[in-house]
């Protein structure tokens, strides 16, 4: 169809049937000018490779321009963190309750309660040790490499047990106890702790020989260990009869706790303080 002015147009169709029922489709386009040429335009449908992809990533070709809305689907903000499925805000506020299975942090909890930390931050556990049917004395065996960022107050909890009687006598520990061996971050001089360490009455044992399997052990020892130095564990054993003693050992290497930790509460005060005067009281002083 040619001759159409710019602007509105009236179209007339006639359509001569010659007595059938006509059936068929009218398709009106309007292009500019074409340039001087002897070919004659084509159209044809656009199949998928045709059209190009949208990227989000970028500007154009669909993409998304500024900062998308959180309504949107988007962070709302102009900098952002994490892969994979969930990517925050650089600095996210979560308010409410978070489930979080698994953590890994790269750096430290700076902030914990509404206080401040210090050091490590919040104790945390980075070795472990669990024996079972120990039936020999245990030769110095590291329970930790201290890291060479790492120097410091380390605590190591542990705690073992008779589970099998000797059939004469037996001491859980022996002679020497239970020991840790480790290099003091002062001074690097290597340290053996003592089978026999300060506690509430002066001397806490770390061997006993009742031999049965009430036989019980355990406490608490914490070092001051040079950085790229291990922290050693040892445990002693004596076993007399036919049937040797057997033992279990279980250990953790949290992190030293915190000072507020370490020194006594009022509270603790104020008990220890009532306990000895009752004591003095039955002993008649």
């Amino acid at each position: 169809m040619t001759g159409c002015a710019s602007g509105a147009n009236t179209v007339t169709i006639s359509v001569s049937s010659n007595g059938n029922t006509p059936t068929g489709s009218v398709v009106i386009a309007e292009f500019g000018p074409l340039p001087p040429g002897s070919g004659i335009p084509s159209f044809k449908p656009f199949s998928g490779a045709q059209i190009p992809p949208t990227n989000l990533a970028v500007e154009g070709n669909g993409g998304v321009g500024n900062i998308l809305p959180v309504s949107h689907g988007g962070t709302g903000v102009s900098t952002s963190t994490g892969t994979g499925s969930v990517v925050l805000s650089a600095s996210p506020t979560l308010t409410g309750t978070v489930a979080l299975p698994i953590v890994t942090l790269s750096g430290k909890v700076t902030n914990y309660n509404g206080i401040a930390t210090v050091s490590d931050g919040v104790p945390a556990e980075y070795a472990k040790a669990d024996l079972t049917a120990q039936a020999a004395a245990i030769a110095a065996t590291t329970l930790y490499a201290v890291p060479a960022s790492g120097a410091g107050m380390y605590r190591i909890c542990w705690v073992a047990k008779v589970t099998t009687a000797a059939t004469t006598s037996s001491t859980l520990g022996g002679t020497n106890g239970f020991r840790l061996l480790y290099t003091d971050q002062d001074d690097s001089v290597v340290v053996t702790t003592p089978a026999w360490w300060g506690g509430n009455n002066g001397a806490a044992p770390t061997s006993a020989s009742l031999n049965t399997t009430q036989t019980y052990i355990g406490g608490d020892l914490i070092v001051n260990a040079k950085a790229s130095t291990n922290i050693q564990y040892q445990m002693d054993y004596t076993s007399s009869g036919a049937t040797a003693m057997a033992f279990n050992l279980h250990m953790r290497r949290p992190a030293a706790p915190s000072v507020s930790r370490i020194l006594k509460s009022d509270g603790e005060k104020q008990r220890e303080e009532t306990n000895e005067k009752t004591k003095s009281h039955r002993d008649g002083t």
